[in-house]
C-alpha cells in the first residue's frame, strides 16, 4: 500500500532552460530590456545622434552661406532629430523601468531637478526582475556587442575626465610653482 504525502516537496526539475524570454522591440515601450542592454542602446543612438548631428553642423554654414535657406528653416529641419532621440531615450527608459517591475510613468522623474540624477544611477545599476513580471517575461541574453557597449561608457567618461582634469591640474601646479618663486 503506497500512500502519498500531501506535504512533501515537488521533485520536479526547476532549471531555467524552460523560462520563456520576451521579445525585444526597439520602439515599443510594452517590452523589457536590461540594464546591460539598456546602457548599449543608449550608447549607439547617442553615437548615431552625434554623427548625424556633426553633419549637420558641417552642412549647415554651407548652406547658409549660399542663401537658400534661413536659419529658422534649418532649425525645422533639425526638429525631426532631436524628437526621435527623445522619444526612443523615452522608450528605452520605459522598458526598463518594466525590467524593474516599475510603471513608465516613473519616467517623468527624469524633469524633477535633483531627483533625476538619483533615478538615472537607479535605472542603470538595479538589477531587474529576474523572471516574469507584471510586464512580460524577461528579456533574452545579452549579446557581446551588448557587453562591449555597455563598458565602453565608462571608460569613456574616465578619459574625458582625465583629458579635462589632468590639463586642469598641470596649469594648477604650475601656477603654485610660479607663485613660490
Amino acid at each position: 500500500m503506497s500512500t502519498q504525502n500531501p506535504y512533501q516537496a515537488p521533485t520536479g526539475e526547476l532549471t531555467e532552460e524552460n523560462e520563456l524570454y520576451g521579445k525585444i522591440r526597439l520602439f515599443s515601450p510594452a517590452t523589457r530590456i536590461g540594464r546591460i542592454r539598456y546602457q548599449a542602446y543608449i550608447w549607439v543612438a547617442s553615437l548615431i545622434f552625434y554623427l548625424v548631428a556633426a553633419l549637420f553642423s558641417v552642412v549647415a554654414p554651407m548652406v547658409l552661406n549660399a542663401g537658400g535657406i534661413s536659419i529658422s528653416q534649418l532649425l525645422l529641419l533639425a526638429t525631426p532629430l532631436y524628437l526621435a532621440m527623445i522619444y526612443y531615450s523615452i522608450v528605452l527608459m520605459i522598458q526598463r523601468l518594466h525590467d524593474l517591475n516599475r510603471s513608465g510613468w516613473f519616467s517623468l522623474l527624469i524633469l524633477v531637478p535633483l531627483v533625476n540624477a538619483i533615478f538615472m544611477l537607479w535605472i542603470v545599476f538595479a538589477p531587474g526582475t529576474p523572471a516574469t513580471n507584471d510586464y512580460g517575461h524577461r528579456p533574452p541574453p545579452n549579446k557581446i556587442w551588448h557587453w562591449l557597449c555597455a563598458f565602453i561608457t565608462p571608460l569613456l567618461l574616465i578619459g574625458i575626465i582625465a583629458a579635462i582634469a589632468m590639463p586642469a591640474y598641470n596649469q594648477y601646479v604650475e601656477r603654485a610653482q610660479s607663485m613660490q618663486q
